[in-house]
């Protein structure tokens, strides 16, 4: 029995992300399940090479080897990632689920959008006296995009209220693109200042709430703003935004549960978790969330800054080990030295490196464009619980060294892309690290790891140039 799960996600979706995984490790644990979760941050607004390198995490796990797959599709930016994951699924012969977006093949589990775009529109028509609105959106054509603005055409057409195509801006989920668009109304003197600047999500909500205020006026005084997704940045930010949200945990659950009645054979069913509207202050109410959150934050304020300071200093010896060992062998003794003695969050942690990355440190040409890994990876480094597991190499079907499903533990295992700045190194992986995606540290850690690689290749190339001359 394999027993294990394979997900999906990008990483940018931070708590929501999270809250989501902690609830799917809770079913998991009780039917003894392992999670192995393949993230990156591969976004629209990333270099070809970048995207390329970040992409390529989603390649690596032999589907045939899961139990079943979940897939975050709301959240990955790419349908062809999406649609690649679930014909590797089809052809596997297991169970896929899709959350957020309905694709043919898959099953799906995800949010009631309209609806609740609909309460908070007709708040603001019937509380605030909302009449002209500009409403900025996600992609053309996105689904969860197009569901908020059908809700919210909806309550203006039942109020008799005008809403036309050109109140519409497609932003990409770009938050500099939407602020941009922003600042153009307010700087246009032909433009006139909307009642309300309704927003996709949070994270464009909140850029555009500062470009208003930049430009002297004030939310929501002179305009209100609205998001979507209740996010944990949107409630301690001033003014808090008004948004629509839903309990992430409980989508984590209803998620495992669906894809666990798939591996029993049962059909699976729709499902649609019933979303909540916040009115909060950039709308003119008052949440009581609000306070909860900030408070939360002030009481996490010193200890947050301890961890972060003992989070820097690591990053830093990291790149202090990596870039002064004087070859590949010292660096990989570096790294299982410290792991062995390491109470950080990589004491259980794997380091693996694509074959054609050690011809690539050498100085030589390879095929950047091949978009998976190497049927065999050298292992640099190896932990688990702090314990050396020594090993050369490993197949690319055995994903991590030594791994075994231990009875009654379950396990969450994070695989992110390492690279350098133009082609592949390999992969790390990462035990539970629940905390680096919901604080965004999952980023800052590998990006900081990325480029120590791209420095060690750049200083490996010019030692061998000297050696030449």
């Amino acid at each position: 029995m394999k027993r294990k799960i394979a997900v999906f996600a990008n990483a940018w979706s931070m708590k929501n992300l999270s809250d989501a995984l902690v609830g799917i490790k809770e079913c998991a644990k009780e039917k003894d399940m392992d999670v192995f979760i393949f993230l990156s941050h591969a976004a629209p607004g990333n270099s070809e090479d970048e995207m390329r390198e970040e992409k390529r995490i989603y390649q690596l796990p032999d589907l045939a080897d899961f139990d079943a797959a979940i897939v975050f599709s709301a959240s990955m930016n790419f349908m062809d990632l999406v649609l690649g994951i679930r014909d590797r699924a089809i052809q596997a012969g297991i169970p896929a689920v899709s959350v957020g977006i309905r694709i043919e093949g898959m099953g799906y589990v995800g949010t009631d959008h309209e609806d609740s775009m609909c309460e908070l529109v007709e708040h603001l028509v019937t509380e605030h006296q909302v009449r002209t609105i500009r409403f900025m959106a996600g992609p053309k054509g996105h689904e969860h995009s197009e569901l908020r603005i059908a809700g919210t055409r909806k309550v203006f057409e039942k109020h008799g209220i005008p809403f036309h195509e050109e109140d519409i801006f497609y932003s990409d989920w770009s938050a500099s693109v939407a602020a941009a668009e922003v600042k153009r109304i307010l700087t246009d003197q032909n433009a006139s200042l909307p009642d309300a600047i309704i927003c996709a999500n949070d994270t464009l909500a909140m850029p555009v709430c500062i470009q208003i205020e930049k430009h002297g006026y004030k939310v929501p005084d002179d305009v209100i703003v609205t998001g979507f997704d209740d996010s944990f940045d949107g409630q301690v930010f001033y003014p808090a935004i008004a948004t629509v949200g839903q309990s992430d945990y409980e989508l984590g659950k209803y998620v495992f549960r669906s894809v666990w009645e798939a591996i029993q054979g049962n059909p699976t069913e729709e499902f649609l978790l019933k979303s909540y509207f916040v009115a909060n202050e950039s709308c003119g109410c008052h949440s009581d969330k609000t306070d909860v959150s900030r408070r939360q934050v002030c009481q996490n304020y010193f200890p947050d800054k301890v961890e972060d300071i003992k989070f820097g200093w690591g990053n830093k010896w990291l790149s202090e080990m990596i870039l002064s060992a004087e070859n590949i062998s010292q660096i990989k003794t570096n790294l299982n030295n410290y792991l062995a003695q390491s109470e950080s969050f990589y004491r259980t942690s794997y380091f693996l490196q694509d074959m054609t990355a050690g011809e690539y440190l050498e100085g030589k040409e390879i095929d950047k464009n091949s978009p998976g890994y190497s049927e065999e990876l050298k292992v640099w480094a190896s932990a688990n619980a702090g314990k050396i597991i020594p090993c050369d190499k490993i197949s690319r079907r055995e994903l991590i060294p030594g791994y075994k499903k231990e009875e009654g533990v379950t396990h969450m295992y994070m695989f992110l892309p390492l690279h350098f700045e133009t082609c592949i190194f390999g992969y790390l992986v990462l035990d539970d690290w629940m905390e680096g995606i919901e604080s965004g540290k999952i980023k800052v850690f590998m990006d900081s790891l990325n480029m120590n690689l791209d420095k060690l290749k750049q200083n490996m190339v010019l030692e061998n140039l000297n050696a030449r001359l």
